[in-house]
């Protein structure tokens, strides 16, 4: 059986961060390594006294400055597994955990797993029922609470298996994308697409996830202009970067949107004040990413070109 690499990358998280690597000590499966990239500020006293008491098959890389993208690569290529397993810091998984994510591998045509996902359907932005193209089906991550195995379309970022190699040779994840990083485990997916190899979908592969309100990359914060510019600004480096068909762009809009904007929290006179500024956010962010990824793209082009000569 090879040898896996078990990865957490974690941002200002304590309690729920030594939860997560509990369980991930407790896996009935022998030839593993866990490498915590932990990006926060500080800890508290009992999370530092816990870190500090880890046994030597965990390794705490101290990593910054802070991105989800940037912390992905850096326990990617410290892993000295051959198969890299990624979860979120707030998470619990069951023991046999690293065994179903396994499972498949003995395929060499299979490049990566990912596994179900439970959590608060409040966390969940569910797929528009209009949404009958595959690559707008797997968008949601309400996808992944499927109880059927299946071959994937693309991997959920806090659950999925990657071979160590194949992560490397599509070029890791993508550090342009910013903020919460929406669309990063899209974009990865595509390109490990690509190598004309499989996805697999393995419920068995499960989490739940806790979605804790503290810490982690995601800003659940009301009034976050950073959010609200971000998330466009991602959506749109995502489609022009991989040439998306352009009729993606109303339908991927309107899911990003609602939940940004569509917020009880905002029926306030502040409220309505930060949803009128929002708008300018929103359009800023839009622009940029669509900027970015075309540049990106232009990059790439010349790259082919240069290339051929």
């Amino acid at each position: 059986m090879p040898k896996v690499s078990l990865i957490i990358p974690t941002f200002n998280r304590d309690k729920v961060l030594c939860d997560s690597i509990t369980c991930a000590l407790n896996q009935d499966y022998s030839d593993y390594e866990i490498i915590v990239v932990d990006q926060s500020d500080s800890h508290d006293l009992e999370t530092q006294g816990f870190l500090n008491r880890l046994p030597t098959s965990v390794r705490i890389i101290n990593h910054q400055p802070p991105s989800l993208t940037g912390a992905r690569n850096r326990g990617i290529q410290e892993a000295r597994g051959e198969i890299v397993v990624m979860i979120d810091d707030d998470v619990i998984i069951k023991n046999d955990f690293i065994k179903q994510h396994l499972k498949y591998y003995d395929d060499p045509d299979v490049v990566g797993v990912t596994g179900r996902i439970q959590q608060d359907n409040k966390y969940v932005n569910k797929a528009m029922p209009f949404f009958k193209d595959e690559f707008l089906r797997w968008v949601s991550p309400h996808t992944f609470s499927d109880k059927n195995k299946k071959e994937a379309f693309r991997l959920a970022g806090g659950n999925f298996s990657v071979r160590k190699e194949s992560a490397i040779q599509v070029g890791l994840f993508d550090e342009n994308f910013i903020g919460t990083a929406w669309g990063e485990e899209i974009d990865f997916s595509l390109r490990l697409r690509l190598l004309d190899k499989k996805l697999i979908y393995n419920p068995a592969a499960y989490i739940y996830h806790l979605c804790e309100k503290s810490g982690g990359v995601g800003n659940r914060a009301r009034f976050s202009a950073f959010s609200v510019y971000s998330k466009p600004y991602n959506l749109a480096y995502l489609i022009e970067k991989n040439n998306l068909n352009k009729r993606f762009y109303p339908l991927l809009i309107w899911y990003i949107y609602r939940p940004l904007f569509c917020k009880k929290d905002y029926l306030s006179p502040k409220g309505i004040g930060f949803i009128l500024r929002g708008q300018y956010y929103f359009l800023t962010g839009l622009l940029g990413g669509y900027k970015k990824g075309m540049a990106c793209k232009k990059i790439l082009r010349e790259k082919l070109t240069d290339g051929c000569k």
